[in-house]
Order: C-alpha cells, then structure tokens, then sequence
C-alpha cells in the first residue's frame, strides 16, 4: 500500500510539474498575441487565459461525465472556485503583490463572476443539473464572451490582426501547449483517483480537494508568474474571474449536457453550501474596500480555505 502510494504521489507530482509548463508556455504565447492585437492585459487575461486555464476543469468534467461520476466534476467546480477566490487570490498578495481591485469592479466583472457561481448553485436546489440546465449554463457563458469581446477590443481590429503576426507558428505553440495541459489534467485526475481507493476517501473530497487543487495549478502558476510585472499583474483577478465565470458555466454546462449530474445530501451538504456562500460574501466585501487587498484579508481568505478543506473532511472522508 505505501508503496503503491508513494508511486503515485510521485507521478502526481511530474503530471503538476507538466501542467506547470504547459500554462507557462500558452501564458507566454498568448500575452505576444494580446500585444498584437491589441487587447488590453485584463481582457486577454479574462477571456483566454481564463479559458485556458480552467481547460484541466473542462477535462475532468468530460471525462468523468464519459465514466458516469460526474459529481466529480461538481466537485471538482466547487473545489477549483473556491480555491480562486481564496487560496489563489491570497498567494501574490502574501508574497507582496499589490492587488488592486478597481477593474473588477468598475468591469462589473466581480458582480458578473458572482452572479454565474450563485445562478450554478441555485440551479441544483432540485438536487440535480439536468441537460436543460448545461444548455442554459453554456448559453451563458457563450453571451458573456461576446461581451467580454466586444468590450475589450473591436472585433474588426480583432480579425484585420490575424494577418500581421506568425500564425503558424503561434497555432504550434498554442496546440502543444493545450495537448500538454489537457494529458497532463487527465493523469492528475487518474491518480487523484488511485490515490483516494488507497487511503479510501469519497470521490466527493477528492473533487474538492486534490483534483481541485491539481486542476487550479495552472492559475496559480499565471498569478505567481506575472504578480511582480506592471502589465501583467492587472490581469490576476481577471483571470480568476473568468475561471470562475467558465467553471460556473462552460465546464458544468458541458458536463452535465453529456450527463446529468445528481447532488445529494450525500455529496454536498447545507455545511458546505453555506461556506460557499459565505466566501463569496467576504470576498466581495473585501474587494471593495479600499479597492485593493490588504494581507490581513488574504490571511482571512487562507484561513476560510484551510476550514473549507477541513470541514469536507470531517463530512466525506
């Protein structure tokens, strides 16, 4: 059993250093293609790096809808958004960053996020998602792209650019740097999974927790890389709005279109649902308090994660 463990824990760990270069490699591609087209740094940020990196989401959901568990998946959503607006927002700003967020505000991109993560929740008070809610749920999200796009940059400006860089080569880049990202999510998924047989944990914890942490990797890797860069910085929290907004809607939507997700008092719990919220809340009112984050407000924001995490322990495992 220990060794079966630490083997996997090995390969766990070479499947997050992968997820780790792969991110940083379309991290890199699309920031040349933003300054090419000339999108602002938060739009790039929310619309494809916020896709991007809740890619690893996308594949656990499809993959676990294939194999008929897909409250992996939900799990996996609550998990990855609660680390975001947590875990992952807290890091640059306890290692010194200065997280301002005025945009998100003035965006209504912080309200909007919000109000995806909330409308998820809200559709599973019948205790399921159904195909009609993944339909809406990706309807959703396809409208709100638009918007993003048109808000940030003219599409005509948009289109006329595509002939003024190297497309060839930015498509390679792009394709193995997604193939390497998307492997690399479905081996962590695997072995999260191998892992939670061996020390007999619910699926359910999983999600939550390693597969969710695994899946966040690539927007810790972005917030941690581009913290300290005056250009790049501004895009954090875009970032982390859009992957919340794309769990919310796109990865959940998907999922539950190829099969409905049932939630019982089993999987998800008043407890847990009440933690959530409850993030949301704090963190909305941090955000808007002097339009920044204080380092005693990302303490509060580990410490609320530490307890999440803790909390489902004591309800799952």
């Amino acid at each position: 059993m220990t060794t079966n463990l630490l083997g996997n824990v090995l390969l766990l760990s070479v499947a997050f250093l992968v997820l780790a270069k792969s991110v940083s490699m379309f991290i890199n591609s699309s920031t040349k293609i933003a300054r090419r087209f000339k999108l602002s740094g938060y739009t790039i940020s929310f619309l494809l790096i916020g896709t991007a990196t809740s890619l690893p989401e996308l594949v656990v959901g499809i993959t676990s809808a294939i194999n008929k568990t897909p409250m992996l998946s939900y799990a996996n959503v609550m998990g990855s958004n609660m680390a975001l607006l947590t875990l992952i927002v807290a890091l640059p700003v306890m290692l010194g960053a200065h997280i301002s967020t005025r945009h998100i505000i003035q965006s209504k991109d912080l309200y909007i996020s919000i109000f995806f993560f909330v409308s998820t929740l809200a559709l599973t008070i019948d205790g399921k998602l159904t195909r009609a809610d993944g339909v809406i749920l990706i309807a959703g999200y396809l409208i709100y792209t638009v918007s993003i796009l048109k808000k940030g940059s003219n599409v005509e400006k948009f289109v006329d650019s595509l002939g003024q860089i190297n497309i060839w080569k930015q498509a390679v880049i792009f394709v193995i740097s997604l193939l390497l990202l998307i492997g690399s999510s479905e081996m962590i998924v695997k072995l999260a999974i191998s892992i939670s047989d061996i020390l007999r944990w619910r699926l359910v914890f999983v999600g939550v927790s390693i597969t969710a942490l695994g899946t966040s990797l690539p927007e810790i890797v972005h917030a941690l890389k581009v913290m300290n860069n005056p250009w790049q910085k501004e895009g954090i929290l875009g970032n982390i709005m859009g992957s919340v907004v794309t769990n919310s809607s796109l990865v959940l939507g998907v999922t539950s279109l190829i099969t409905p997700i049932s939630i019982n008092s089993g999987n998800i719990n008043v407890p847990t649902l009440t933690i959530l919220v409850t993030t949301l809340l704090l963190f909305l009112f941090f955000a808007r308090t002097k339009n920044k984050l204080e380092k005693f407000e990302a303490v509060a924001l580990i410490a609320i994660y530490v307890i999440f995490l803790s909390l489902e322990y004591i309800l799952t495992v």
